[in-house]
């Protein structure tokens, strides 16, 4: 009996060390084809004329490289509790509902970090650029993935967030004060 379960012991190990090894094998390799598609993301930018900011390519990097972290690291973590018996009904469960919940909470969050996510990968506009964003003009002063942030030239700072924006002007004349007035 106690040899029987010494041998379940550690069959269970090999399970899951075997369970942890396949998911680092998966991360790494899933960040190594994220960062090859955004390299040809680039390079086909530089081709075409179009600068791609460095800033920008290592924060998108980063955003898909933590969003394969946690899938791959959840999927492992409740693989590995069936592995060892528990039952993972309430715990898949729990966390479509608690998806759900937050889904609907956030709904306004998820769209201005998409709108963003395209921003950035597109290269729509860069730092420093001269914008018009739903009739306000302004500089660029910071791009992320929930925000755009503008200057104004009365040095106004304007926050849009990027599930607003619609529609944007860039390379814009410089306006001249009307002096027929």
């Amino acid at each position: 009996m106690t040899s029987y379960l010494g041998i379940e012991i550690v069959a269970h190990l090999v399970r899951t060390v075997i369970q942890i090894a396949i998911a680092i094998v998966l991360q790494r390799s899933a960040n190594f084809f994220v960062h090859r598609v955004l390299d040809n993301v680039q390079n086909r930018k530089h081709i075409h004329g179009h600068s791609f900011n460095n800033a920008r390519f290592d924060t998108l990097q980063q955003v898909l490289h933590n969003i394969i972290s946690v899938v791959i690291w959840g999927i492992v973590f409740v693989m590995v509790l069936a592995e060892w018996g528990m039952n993972i009904t309430p715990i898949i469960t729990g966390a479509g509902v608690l998806g759900l919940a937050i889904g609907f909470g956030s709904q306004t969050l998820v769209k201005d970090m998409v709108s963003g996510f395209f921003i950035l990968l597109e290269n729509q506009f860069n730092i420093g650029d001269k914008i018009e964003i739903s009739g306000t003009r302004g500089f660029v002063v910071d791009i992320n993935l929930r925000t755009t942030i503008l200057k104004g030239s009365d040095e106004s700072v304007h926050i849009i967030p990027n599930s607003q924006i619609t529609r944007v002007s860039k390379n814009l004349p410089e306006v001249q004060p009307d002096t027929d007035a």
